[in-house]
């Protein structure tokens, strides 16, 4: 703010020259800046900063860009409903500067389509080992799953590892999640999955180790699936 006296009689011509600078700095020089500063644009990714050159697009509307948010949508209204119960809860500690819901999309993308590629998609990563071999026998009479897996322990497994498995009905498109975690050693788990007669279902199993409540590892996801429930 500023001010001017003007004695009576007298005039004055004030020229002001104002720069509009849309950018912030958030923690002075040295921080990191968000928004736009003539041809740059600043933000920040979780805890990354980033500079980029501003570009306005041509045509935001190609049919390379309506292909790939079709893919996005396809797969985000599978994904969505096991990111609190699985992505989040059972995220790789490893994977610090990516949120749940981000690693399931752009781990999953080349899944997307009509129908969605099931036997690829991945619910978890990691390094703990898994196991090996599992048979899945759905029943769309009980509206369940029951996945049957080896209980070798492997490269570093324990006997304390967790299993769990969520399951999906691949006419239906409803996700089940198992009622609790169980032992490597019980070797089975159920999973109710609403399902229709002769609909396939694919259950995704891995491993959890913990430490108290605090998971600290966990497994890439294996596909057990039923090509044609009972």
């Amino acid at each position: 703010m500023f001010y001017i006296t003007v004695r009576a009689g007298q005039s004055i011509t004030i020229l002001i020259n104002l720069e509009v600078f849309m950018a912030i700095l958030r923690a002075g020089v040295l921080g990191g800046i968000r928004g736009k500063v003539a041809g740059v644009v600043g933000g920040q990714w979780k805890d990354k900063h980033y500079i980029r050159e501003y570009v306005k697009p041509i045509n935001p509307n190609t049919t390379a860009q309506a292909t790939q948010r079709l893919k996005f949508k396809q797969i985000s209204e599978c994904l969505q409903f096991i990111v609190g119960p699985v992505g989040q809860q059972y995220m790789d500690p490893m994977l610090k500067s990516m949120s749940a819901w981000n690693w399931l999309i752009k781990k999953n993308m080349s899944c997307a389509g009509d129908p969605i590629n099931y036997t690829a998609l991945q619910v978890t990563q990691g390094n703990l080992w898994n196991p090996i071999s599992m048979q899945n026998n759905a029943d769309s009479a009980t509206d369940q799953a029951v996945i049957t897996f080896t209980t070798e322990l492997g490269n570093g497994g324990l006997a304390s590892d967790k299993i769990y498995a969520v399951a999906i009905g691949e006419t239906t498109k409803i996700w089940g999640f198992a009622a609790a975690e169980v032992l490597r050693s019980s070797g089975t788990i159920t999973v109710p999955v609403q399902l229709t007669s002769g609909e396939a279902c694919s259950c995704y199993v891995f491993a959890a180790r913990y430490v108290g409540s605090q998971v600290v590892a966990v497994a890439n996801s294996t596909n057990a699936r039923d090509n044609s429930a009972a």
